[in-house]
């Protein structure tokens, strides 16, 4: 089905007339046809020599999908990252690292200084992270996975290091809802399994 537009050459001067002396210029509607009376009888008649004529066979309809791509648009969507904390009382972050064979993302050392506008406060424990960054999802498990194929084969290690180090662990599910879109919000078999095995928190930030 086609959205067409009907107007006389009379009306549209008077458009045209009224929009440049308002708004500076005249914007005319998509797919509009040129009657000479706007009337049903004129209307209909048109669309009927139109169709004989296969005018609609040149133009093209465009979703909203296709708007977006034409030119160029970036609709955002809902993002969601997942991040596996390791804290404690004290251990050393880059031997974290070294035994995962990652690049950590970040980590911070019990003591270290927290600059605030009221005073200097300093951290109270030893704290490494890994993030797999964020990604549009609707299903937080996708991300899940992620971070499972690389830290499940380490289980055992990781139970070790908890119970030698006294280690705490955290997975934190961070998720960035845009135009009101949420993801689903559940974990899989395999997702409960590892954080029950190695102990593990869980928290979801969403925002």
């Amino acid at each position: 089905m086609w959205s067409l537009s009907f107007n006389n050459m009379a009306r549209l001067q008077q458009d045209y007339e009224l929009a440049t002396l308002t708004y500076g210029y005249y914007s005319i509607e998509p797919d509009l046809v040129l009657v000479k009376n706007v009337s049903k009888e004129e209307i209909e008649f048109v669309v009927k020599r139109l169709f004989e004529q296969n005018y609609f066979e040149y133009i093209q309809p465009i979703d909203d999908e296709n708007i977006y791509s034409h030119f160029e648009i970036k609709l955002q969507k809902t993002n969601v990252n997942i991040e596996f904390i390791i804290s404690g009382e004290s251990f050393d972050p880059k031997l974290v690292s070294t035994i995962f064979g990652l690049d950590e993302e970040g980590h911070y050392l019990k003591g270290d200084k927290l600059s605030t506008r009221a005073s200097e406060l300093s951290r109270g424990e030893t704290c490494w992270f890994y993030s797999i960054g964020y990604s549009e999802t609707y299903d937080v498990n996708l991300q899940m996975e992620k971070i499972l194929d690389i830290f499940e084969s380490k289980e055992n290690t990781l139970i070790k290091m908890k119970e030698e180090l006294n280690l705490n662990y955290k997975l934190v599910v961070s998720i960035r809802i845009e135009n009101g879109e949420i993801p689903s919000i559940y974990f899989c078999q395999r997702v409960i399994s590892f954080s029950s095995m190695i102990q593990a928190d869980m928290d979801i930030d969403i925002n």
